[in-house]
């Protein structure tokens, strides 16, 4: 009978604890791939967060967005609205246009940054010109028609340049030299 050398008996050694250890090797393999698996589709599904820069506090503007917002987190979609509160609409474009909101309410009538673009008007304002009537014994005429504003002071209500810009184009629309 031949004598085995030490190195057959470690082979058969080294064979045993392979044959022991095997299942258990294979089942931490597959828990591995499916842990790396699963970890993976919770990153890609992650819903796409958008930050929109939207302000004053208080207005209508953050009440409306505050409230799409609420919707998207309860209906659980691809998408996710973190809204960040600015002190108004030249902010908000101003965050925009630097990358630090993805979105952003702002009026029509502001310049708004080189490299974005309009996704959707919400609502559209409305100007509201106002002239007091004549006083009782006043030879001054009501005003009726924009035309009729020529040589006149006029108010203009609302923090910037952006309400003075809006009544210069209506101004010179209607003919008259602002």
């Amino acid at each position: 009978m031949p004598v085995p050398s030490d190195l057959s008996v470690r082979r058969d050694a080294s064979s045993r604890r392979r044959n022991r250890f095997g299942p258990w090797l294979a089942l931490a393999s597959v828990l591995s791939v499916l842990t790396v698996a699963l970890a993976l589709a919770y990153w890609v599904w992650q819903p796409a967060t958008l930050r929109i820069a939207v302000g004053p506090a208080g207005s209508d503007d953050q009440a409306l967005i505050a409230a799409v917002a609420k919707a998207f987190d309860a209906r659980g979609g691809a998408v996710r609205l973190v809204p960040i509160e600015t002190d108004g609409t030249l902010q908000s474009l101003n965050l925009l246009g630097a990358g630090k909101a993805d979105l952003a309410v702002a009026r029509g009538d502001f310049a708004m940054p080189a490299d974005t673009n309009s996704v959707a008007i919400l609502r559209r304002n409305f100007v509201v010109l106002w002239a007091p009537a004549a006083r009782k014994g006043a030879a001054r005429p009501k005003i009726m028609e924009i035309a009729s504003l020529t040589g006149r002071r006029i108010g203009v209500v609302g923090l910037g340049d952006a309400n003075l810009n809006l009544l210069r184009v209506i101004l010179a629309e209607s003919g008259v030299n602002p």
